[in-house]
């Protein structure tokens, strides 16, 4: 049993990286908390751009992970399309989980493929531009590209530009906080 539970990694490594990306994340809330602190922009930079890259790459292993579970899935069971479809009954429980995940993974797949024609465009700088931009979402969606073409050269540009977004982030909060007499 407990093989067949570790199959599923991805799955859990995701469900637990989504709170955790929000609720500690690094521009929203570790920076202003360091700043706040009294902490120096460098350290506020090693912290919150390492927990940022991190996150990053752990996406990006997840989602590579994903992929390689819904192929599994699909090799396992010849019927599992007709399944989704809805064409053939689903068996049990565990059959309903994979086909949410299945049909949740290509939402964002279809989602992706169309912004992995506009990134083509711009390669390794498109990569970097949703990596610098300030709102999460573009680089989740970067993330899922790099992860499931398993591209870490593209993956190496979108963690550049949150690097660079990261200090970019750090001297507006400085400013922010100056502002306000802190």
């Amino acid at each position: 049993m407990g093989a067949k539970i570790w199959k599923w990694w991805p799955v859990f490594l995701l469900l637990i990286l989504t709170p955790v990306a929000y609720i500690f994340n690094p521009d929203m809330v570790i920076t202003p908390y360091l700043r706040s602190c009294g902490y120096g922009n460098f350290f506020i930079f090693l912290v919150s751009g390492s927990f940022g890259t991190l996150e990053m790459i752990v996406w990006f292993v997840g989602w590579g992970g994903l992929v390689g579970l819904t192929a599994g899935w699909f090799k396992e069971d010849i019927n599992f399309a007709k399944k989704i479809a809805g064409e053939i009954k689903k068996d049990g429980h565990i059959d309903s989980i994979k086909i949410y995940f299945t049909k949740k993974y290509e939402k964002y797949n279809e989602r992706a493929c169309k912004l992995a024609k506009g990134f083509k465009v711009g390669s390794y700088f498109g990569f970097f531009w949703v990596g610098f931009w300030p709102i999460p979402g573009p680089r989740v969606l970067g993330d899922f590209i790099c992860g499931t073409t398993k591209n870490k050269k593209f993956l190496f540009a979108l963690c550049a530009g949150n690097l660079v977004k990261t200090a970019c982030l750090i001297y507006a909060w400085n400013k922010l906080f100056s502002f306000f007499g802190h």
